[in-house]
């Protein structure tokens, strides 16, 4: 007889001497899964230069700093909007908005079925399991040589699995950050989605797009 099973009539034993009183099996509780680990297969990030007489290699020295700090908040942005089972099973995100300012924080917040798993992804899925994701990110310097803004191009891919067919999760992103208060923080963006039924060939399962803001083009 397996231990497992050996443990339960350990326990119906001692409930019955009990009085019936429910007691809670180690490891068989509902609790919330772990989020699983993502993080984006960032390019070389690239400065964009606007001072008249452009020098790369202080440009470029000034452009890392920012481009990992941005790369890191998409990495952390996409887990809580897809991957952490704390927001999708319950299909709430507001810390997904904590990512955004201003303007673009209204607009994420009404648009939240695009830039996320969606509300009713506990309903769709048991799990949501990350795949290779990309990024590349630019940094505009200023004419005196200091990062002004950041642009973030994603496209992140994840996996849905539940009770149908399982559903490939696709977002492909433009994201503009600036600093606020110490923060790299949204100030535009412009969001894709199209979701496609792994099971059923490359029919989409569903599709939107959201936006805020300037576009790609106002930050090169």
């Amino acid at each position: 007889m397996g231990a497992v099973a050996v443990a339960v009539l350990v326990v119906v034993a001692i409930v019955s001497l009990s009085g019936g009183d429910a007691i809670e099996l180690p490891g068989l509780s509902d609790e919330t899964p772990e989020t699983p680990e993502f993080a984006f297969e960032a390019a070389q990030p690239r400065a964009v230069e606007t001072a008249a007489k452009p020098q790369h290699q202080v440009a470029n020295a000034a452009a890392q700093a920012p481009a990992k700090a941005v790369t890191q908040r998409l990495d952390d942005l996409y887990t809580a909007a897809f991957l952490d089972p704390g927001n999708w099973m319950e299909g709430s995100y507001d810390d997904v908005l904590e990512f955004f300012a201003g303007d673009a924080r209204d607009a994420a917040e009404e648009q939240l079925d695009v830039l996320t798993a969606g509300p009713s992804a506990g309903e769709a899925f048991d799990s949501i399991r990350p795949m290779p994701s990309t990024l590349k990110v630019r940094v505009l310097i200023d004419p005196a040589g200091a990062p002004h803004a950041v642009q973030g191009s994603a496209r992140f891919v994840a996996r849905g699995s539940g009770t149908g067919p399982r559903v490939t999760l696709v977002s492909k992103g433009q994201f503009i950050f600036e600093k606020a208060d110490g923060d790299w923080l949204v100030v535009a963006f412009s969001v894709e989605r199209k979701d496609v039924e792994s099971d059923e060939g490359p029919s989409a399962s569903s599709s939107g797009s959201a936006s805020a803001g300037p576009t790609e083009s106002e930050a090169s």
